[in-house]
Order: C-alpha cells, then sequence, then structure tokens
C-alpha cells in the first residue's frame, strides 16, 4: 500500500529546487506516480540574477529564512510520471504561501516570450542524480 492518495500535493526535492505537485494517479505495478505540477521553486543565491523569473508566469518571493526564490508556475504544463521514492509529503506549513503567490500570479498571454522549459531542466537533473532509480525501474518494465 502506498503512503501517497490520488489529489495530494507531494514535493520533489532536488538540490536547490522543489517541484510542487498534485497526485493523479499511482502505479499498481509500479512504484511510480502520474503527478499534475503546480509550481517549481528554486533558492537563489545572493549572487544570482534569474531573469526568467521576471515573466509573467513567474515570480520572485522572499521566504522565511531560506532567502529569495523564484517561483515557476508550471500548472499549464504536461503532467509527468515520476518515482514514488524521490516523493514526500508536502507540509501546509510550506504550501499556503506558496499557494497564496501562486494564485496571485497572472496567467500567460498570447503575447508573453516563451522561456525554456524548467520542468525538463529539472526532470533531467533529476534522471543524472538518481540513475539507479530510473535504471530499477526501467528493468522491471523488461
Amino acid at each position: 500500500m502506498s503512503k501517497f492518495h490520488s489529489s495530494e500535493i507531494i514535493c520533489v526535492e532536488h538540490e536547490e529546487m522543489r517541484l510542487y505537485a498534485e497526485v493523479i494517479q499511482l502505479s499498481e505495478t509500479r512504484p511510480v506516480g502520474w503527478l499534475r505540477p503546480l509550481l517549481l521553486l528554486e533558492r537563489l543565491t545572493d549572487s544570482e540574477t534569474h531573469f526568467d523569473c521576471f515573466g509573467s508566469t513567474h515570480s520572485t518571493m522572499q521566504t522565511d529564512q531560506q532567502g529569495l526564490h523564484c517561483m515557476i508556475d508550471l500548472r499549464q504544463g504536461a503532467d509527468l510520471l515520476l518515482p514514488v521514492e524521490l516523493m514526500r509529503h508536502a507540509l501546509d506549513t510550506e504550501l499556503i504561501p506558496l499557494w497564496s503567490a501562486l494564485h496571485a500570479l497572472k496567467p500567460p498571454s498570447e503575447g508573453d516570450r516563451p522561456l525554456p522549459n524548467p520542468l525538463h531542466s529539472f526532470t533531467q537533473r533529476l534522471w543524472n542524480a538518481y540513475p539507479t532509480i530510473f535504471e530499477t525501474l526501467d528493468k522491471r518494465d523488461k
């Protein structure tokens, strides 16, 4: 029995980034979850300037004791499958301020400049950081 359930909000952390997503469904045959990404949060250092954080679908925000973050709205993007092993439950105390900021963002409009796909970049980093987890999943399919 899985520790995650449909409609639950989870977090996948890697380095300075956190992906928050809604669990759509968990596989009954493999330890993967079908996720609907909501937002990607990246902690910025004082020396970093991320021009992509200032687009209409992005926002920067100050968070308690953790510094400056770039928050990227992923609600209009594609769903993805990720190993359950990389997921953790998102805490209410971390979600409430993020949820408020996310819903305050202006939705993308037709004239907005296209941005690099941050979700693709994040999943590539996960794949490179945890190859054994993904290889194990691939071997189970064969």
